[in-house]
């Protein structure tokens, strides 16, 4: 009768509006571990404790990222950044300790934090007081093997002896590559400016003044997209970003921009035929744009305002050429006509291509005008719609729908509030087919053994596609790493994982012993379990002896139905089974 949620599969219950939330289908129930929690000791700190704890990011090793404040027992020394899973987590930089690269200055605070699929992390600190002329910097590194990237009144490469005023939050690739925008003193030539690094060492690669690629004698006038942007960057070094050029020509002067150092190319300009148009309508205004590996970008555009109705779009593509994936006024898949209205901080694109995004629909019904969508080009598939029931909850529907994140796989992460607008967050995740609710607020979740507390808040990062060197909570192993306050007042870090093989035999194993079948029926069921175990744990990449037991398994189980297994108990136990083969094959 209860929800799990829990580290070891421990039951936990959810209740809102008296109703009990049932067990979540098998294979969808997430493994939640604790990774940190307030009023806990924190590691690297010589008995101080957790007192404050940020939405952490995800790597690709499975590791949280995440700062964090100690208690208040010092103030000179209260923050830090650690990074680890539940059996390790390593203070990586702390107020007061000297800062790398520094001639005795030290940490006074810290910026948000990126990381690399190495587990590598890359921030902004700021330095003590002692002198505010260069008291900024970015520093890039693991745990003990820190080292100073770039610096506030150093020389920033590529300028001819400039040096850096600001330095914004960098991004990181998976190989530990950085990006970052910085400003300049105020000189003739501009003073904003793209760095990033290759194979460690840092160079220039746009900068307000220089001429713009794929124009006629044009410069970049505004590396920004209204206040800042903050660029991306793919595994292989590209980056991409908006720009605003010198206003010679007030009617083709913005775009997009992408690649490498040294070749950059433009990607789509303001007064070009916007594609899927059918040679109508112009760009005009550009979104800070997504990128994968392959070097497609993904970004949502604003019309020439000649008919505002169907004037937004997102486009996938590059310099080759540009795609419309979707369009204001255009239908809506899976919504029988609606049509699309507005988008939500542009899509994100994923390693194959794919894109997702969050819209509303037309005004006509406003009770499911909202929802998420994936696909490619002429491929968009409906995700999630308000309105819709969500999985996981005892009817409960869909109010108001985050922005998603994409993995490689094909796998997307969300919130969601379901119910009313006030009703309970929730974190979703999964493939598109098969969405599983990982945690809700008004869980009781396990975050010890015996403890259970009441989730009264969730946090996560999204609007990522793991490839662009934005911060996300989720991964290619569509883990999830979330924040969550509890009614009590504590707060803890925590990474939701699908079940693996050894998790779903564990579950398998649990069932046939609480059939309490006679031991005739119950030894050979649990030897053949036992054994495909150990075949596993000696090969794991070999499956098809582990599938080949399970089909013996499931043999018994059928020559024994209707004598001493019953259909209800043979059917359940077969369904846990097949689910294992199935996570096998796909593996």
């Amino acid at each position: 009768m209860f929800r799990k949620s829990t580290v070891v599969g421990a039951a936990a219950a959810f209740l809102t509006a008296s109703l009990l939330f049932p067990a979540q289908t098998f294979g969808q129930d997430y493994r939640i571990k604790t990774i940190a929690l307030t009023g806990e000791l924190a590691p690297g700190t010589a008995g101080r404790t957790f007192a404050f704890l940020r939405i952490p990011t995800l790597n690709a090793l499975g590791e949280a990222v995440f700062t964090a404040a100690l208690d208040s027992s010092d103030f000179t020394n209260r923050q830090g950044i650690w990074v680890g899973n539940a059996d390790s987590l390593s203070l990586v930089a702390r107020q007061g300790d000297k800062a790398p690269g520094t001639i005795a200055r030290t940490f006074e605070r810290f910026g948000l934090v990126n990381s690399s699929a190495s587990g590598e992390v890359a921030f902004v600190g700021v330095l003590d007081p002692s002198d505010r002329t260069n008291d900024s910097g970015i520093w890039v590194g693991a745990a003990g093997s820190l080292s100073l990237l770039a610096r506030e009144g150093e020389v920033a490469p590529g300028t001819g002896g400039e040096i850096f005023a600001s330095l914004k939050t960098p991004v990181m690739d998976p190989s530990g590559e950085v990006a970052f925008d910085a400003t300049l003193p105020t000189a003739l030539s501009g003073d904003r400016g793209f760095w990033v690094t290759n194979a460690g060492s840092l160079s220039l690669l746009a900068r307000e003044g220089d001429l713009a690629p794929g124009t006629i004698a044009r410069t970049f006038r505004e590396l920004k997209f209204l206040f800042r942007q903050q660029p991306v960057l793919n595994p292989s070094g590209e980056l991409a970003f908006v720009a605003q050029l010198d206003h010679s020509d007030f009617t083709n002067d913005r775009g997009i921009w992408a690649g490498s150092l040294g070749s950059l190319e433009i990607i789509g300009r303001e007064g070009d035929v916007a594609p899927g148009t059918w040679g109508t309508r112009t760009f005009f205004l550009f979104d800070p744009p997504a990128i994968n590996a392959a070097g497609d970008v993904a970004f949502e555009a604003v019309l020439d305002l000649s008919d505002s109705s169907n004037h937004l779009g997102i486009w996938v593509g590059n310099a080759g050429g540009l795609a419309l994936v979707a369009r204001r006024g255009f239908e809506a898949p899976g919504t029988g006509g609606r049509t699309f209205d507005l988008f939500f901080k542009g899509p994100v694109l994923s390693a194959s291509g794919e894109v997702a995004f969050a819209a509303t629909l037309d005004p006509s019904d406003s009770s499911n005008n909202s929802g998420i969508w994936m696909g490619g080009v002429g491929a968009l598939t409906m995700i999630a719609r308000k309105g819709d029931v969500a999985p996981g909850t005892p009817g409960l529907t869909y109010n108001a729908l985050g922005v998603p994140a994409l993995n490689a796989s094909g796998e997307l992460a969300f919130e969601a509030i379901l119910g009313s607008t006030f009703g309970p967050r929730g974190i979703f995740a999964g493939r598109p087919s098969d969405l599983a609710l990982i945690v809700v607020t008004g869980d009781q979740l396990e975050v010890a053994p015996g403890d259970f507390r009441t989730v009264t808040y969730l946090g996560t990062v999204a609007n990522s596609g793991n490839e662009d060197g934005r911060l996300s909570s989720f991964n290619d192993a569509a883990q999830v790493a979330f924040r969550a306050i509890f009614s009590d007042g504590s707060e803890g870090i925590f990474i939701a994982s699908p079940p693996g093989p050894v998790d779903l035999f564990t579950d398998l194993i649990d069932a046939v012993i609480a059939q309490d079948f006679n031991p005739g029926v119950e030894n050979p069921l649990l030897d053949k379990l036992n054994t495909a175990l150990n075949v596993l744990d000696k090969n794991p990449d070999n499956v098809n002896p582990v599938i080949n037991i399970l089909g013996d398994f499931i043999d018994i189980i059928e020559a024994k139905r209707g004598k001493m297994i019953s259909d209800a108990q043979a059917d359940e136990l077969i369904a846990l089974a097949e689910e294992i083969i199935l996570l096998l094959e796909a593996a």
